[in-house]
């Protein structure tokens, strides 16, 4: 199904400073398409830096972390299949602004991994034909909406694929960003007897 999304990868990299880099996802952009290959990219990543720091800890070297062009390319190779790329890099900047969420009016979602806070935000959950900007300005939603959108028939195991990406990531380090609660500023007025 074409359910377009984008994926933000930000952080800093020890010698190059801020790096960000956008994905677009053309097919299978809702929670169940991406957060399980978010999760497989970030544990490959997780990986691939700890055999790097046994290898240069022998001569003193530093701790390997994952990085933002680490991460872009493993997830890019996690969503390849027999009907090609599933998912470009298409831009790159330094640090993460709303500017780096690229102009395109017919996404459906946008997650964003900050590896220096170490979360994924999800944005967005439906077309609405306004530019990325407008779904991160108005926060993260929560992924299981997904789930409740969708036929009844399906929505216990799309249910549990989130639950299972979210489970996933927390144990590799990361949180899930959640709607922050308004606090009910409601004023009591005295009424005068």
């Amino acid at each position: 199904m074409s359910i377009r999304s984008i994926i933000i990868f930000t952080g800093n990299r020890e010698m190059y400073g801020a790096q960000t880099f956008r994905i677009y996802k053309h097919s299978d952009g809702y929670p169940t398409g991406v957060l399980p290959q978010l999760a497989q990219a970030i544990e490959k990543a997780l990986t691939q830096c700890h055999l790097d720091t046994l290898r240069w800890k022998r001569i003193g070297g530093r701790e390997s972390k994952p990085n933002a062009g680490q991460l872009t390319s493993l997830f890019i190779g996690e969503c390849a299949s027999v009907h090609g790329l599933g998912a470009i890099l298409e831009g790159q900047s330094e640090k993460f602004t709303p500017k780096a969420l690229g102009i395109q009016e017919d996404l459906e979602w946008i997650y964003i991994v900050d590896l220096n806070k170490r979360t994924v935000g999800v944005y967005g959950g439906g077309y609405t034909g306004k530019p990325p900007q407008h779904a991160y300005k108005q926060g993260v939603v929560d992924p299981l909406k997904y789930a409740e959108s969708i036929r009844d028939e399906h929505q216990a195991r799309e249910r549990s694929k989130i639950e299972s990406a979210i489970s996933d990531l927390r144990f590799l380090g990361f949180t899930v960003l959640e709607k922050k609660k308004r606090k009910n500023k409601t004023k009591l007025k005295a009424v005068k007897a």
